[in-house]
């Protein structure tokens, strides 16, 4: 495989302890099947406010102009990418992390390495060393990235650049969940995933800058995990739609 064919996902401080309700699992899932819907010709009017604010987003990107946005948000190769595909089908709630690995999954990837704990400066250089928001902003994004647990996962396939629109989409849903509870959106650097690219060697030395949790004390190990926000009910709150309110993912 060439260093393409390996994606590099984390879920961040703000979303690797989440636990979404079954109704916010369907906001997820609905935004994505909209988003390949769209691709294939639908148009958006019809779709989920969720994936309206994909599009929106991939319209920022394209406007940017710069090869790797042009790249990595092709939609002649995102269309490629998710001919015959098979949309995830998840009943009940689940993780976070839960819900994205079935979404990478159905496009292909398979996980072949996962760790969760604390990343030191190293391995936050690491991600973002060459992202020029960075540069101006280290020490506030190293503050963010070591506060927390993270997830790391090391996925193989070859449909790298449609898990750009899974990264979008799931952002894009978190943050209209976000908009119905009435809770205002995370600046800009807790967008709760990374999507990128990795080498092996490389992976490997980001990886040993993770150090592993403590389990807790205790029999029940497993403990409770957070809650997204206020869970939502299958019955929506008036003027609230089941696709949430339209918000906007903001990349780091």
């Amino acid at each position: 495989m060439s260093s393409a064919d390996y994606l590099l996902v984390i879920h961040k401080p703000e979303s690797a302890k989440v636990e979404c309700s079954a109704p916010q699992v369907r906001v997820i899932l609905e935004g994505w099947e909209g988003v390949v819907r769209w691709l294939h010709g639908e148009d958006r009017h019809s779709l989920p406010e969720v994936t309206n604010a994909v599009i929106d987003r991939v319209a920022a990107k394209l406007a940017k102009g710069t090869p790797r946005r042009l790249e990595e948000y092709s939609m002649v190769t995102w269309r490629r990418q998710s001919e015959g595909i098979e949309l995830p089908r998840l009943d009940g709630g689940a993780e976070l992390a839960g819900v994205t690995t079935a979404l990478f999954e159905s496009i292909g990837f398979t996980r072949t390495q996962e760790k969760q704990g604390t990343l030191n400066a190293e391995g936050v250089t690491m991600l973002y060393g060459e992202n020029d928001d960075f540069a101006r902003n280290t020490q506030i994004a190293i503050d963010h990235m070591v506060g927390g647990p993270v997830i790391a996962g090391y996925w193989e396939g070859k449909n790298t650049q449609l898990a750009q629109g899974v990264k979008l989409t799931v952002r894009a849903a978190l943050n209209a969940i976000r908009q119905a509870n009435g809770e205002p959106q995370l600046e800009k650097r807790r967008n709760y995933l990374h999507v990128g690219y990795m080498s092996p060697d490389d992976t490997a030395r980001f990886f040993s800058t993770i150090t592993p949790l403590a389990p807790p004390p205790g029999p029940n190990r497993g403990g409770n995990r957070p809650r997204f926000g206020t869970p939502w009910q299958d019955s929506f709150a008036p003027g609230i739609s089941p696709h949430g309110a339209r918000s906007r993912a903001l990349a780091f």
